[in-house]
Formats: C-alpha cells, sequence, structure tokens
C-alpha cells in the first residue's frame, strides 16, 4: 500500500500542463540612439560633423552627399573618414559590435574603429566574426570611434543609399 501511495503522489505531483497564461506589468522607455543601451553618438567635431548627425527622430544618419563644396567621394577611390560616429556600451553587461549591410552597400562601404592609426590589413567590422571590442569586450561605460571606408572602384557616377544594421552582443 506505501509504494502505491508513492506512486499516486509522483503522479499528480509533476506540475504537467498543457497551457498557462498570467499577466505581468512591463516598463519600457525608448530612448535615441545617442542615449539608448547601445549608444550611437555623433563625435561634433570637424572631422565627423558633416558625416553623421541624429536627426529628429532620434536615429543616427551618416550622409556623404554633397557636404563641403565638393558632392561626394570620388569615383574610382578609396576615400577613409576617421571617427565618423561613437559607439558606446552604455548597458549593464560587456558586449562586441559588429555592423551588416544591405547587399547594395556590400564591397563599397566599411566600418573600422578609429584608434588614431587605421589598418589597411583590418577587414572592417563587417559580420559576426570582425566584431570589435577591447581586449574581447567592450565593457560598461566604454565607447570607440568609428571610421567609414568608401571603395567606388565598382560603382558608377550617382547616388548609392542603404541600410546598415549595428549588432552587439553579451560576452562573458
Amino acid at each position: 500500500m506505501g509504494a502505491l501511495a508513492s506512486g499516486a503522489t509522483a503522479a499528480v505531483g509533476t506540475g504537467a500542463f498543457s497551457s498557462a497564461s498570467a499577466e505581468r506589468s512591463i516598463t519600457v522607455n525608448v530612448a535615441d540612439d545617442s542615449d539608448g543601451y547601445l549608444g550611437l553618438k555623433s563625435p561634433h567635431h570637424f572631422d565627423s560633423e558633416n558625416y553623421s548627425r541624429i536627426t529628429e527622430e532620434g536615429e543616427l544618419e551618416l550622409d556623404f552627399a554633397d557636404n563641403g563644396e565638393g558632392d561626394g567621394p570620388n569615383v574610382n577611390a578609396t576615400l577613409r573618414f576617421k571617427e565618423v560616429f561613437r559607439v558606446a556600451n552604455q548597458g549593464s553587461k560587456d558586449i562586441k559590435v559588429w555592423f551588416e549591410l544591405d547587399k547594395n552597400l556590400d564591397g563599397v562601404i566599411s566600418f573600422y574603429p578609429h584608434m588614431g592609426v587605421y589598418d589597411d590589413d583590418h577587414d572592417g567590422l563587417i559580420g559576426e566574426d570582425d566584431a570589435w571590442s577591447f581586449n574581447g569586450h567592450t565593457t560598461v561605460g566604454d565607447a570607440f570611434s568609428v571610421g567609414v571606408e568608401i571603395v567606388t572602384t565598382d560603382v558608377d557616377v550617382g547616388e548609392i543609399e542603404g541600410e546598415v544594421t549595428v549588432h552587439a552582443a553579451s560576452v562573458e
């Protein structure tokens, strides 16, 4: 009788159910790019103020057309713009950062961490395999400048537009 009673108790005590519902509250404060957990900021100094800005919608925008007295980057050229914007870890965990490009920007635009010297052998920050981090991670409160390389050797004269996705993932 004792064995039968313990078997019945085990069957009843499994906690198995087919569905459940529980209402909870949630608060989300959506912030501008410059104030988000992944801070995207325009540095606002002479090297970058013509190329990056925070829009009225609060998003970082890069624009390399019609800045200064020229109409844009030269055809059949490679141009590097240092410190175009900054990426800041304003979250609660260490992160790594990388970029993903629209297909029409692939091979034309690249992003690189600007640490005072550009490394010609650096593949850029395109794809998770080339993610940037200081010593394996970008710690909470750290920020780094990002440069932009534009290669127009296989591009016709005219406007190039596309979307760039900035990714960040926590690292242990």
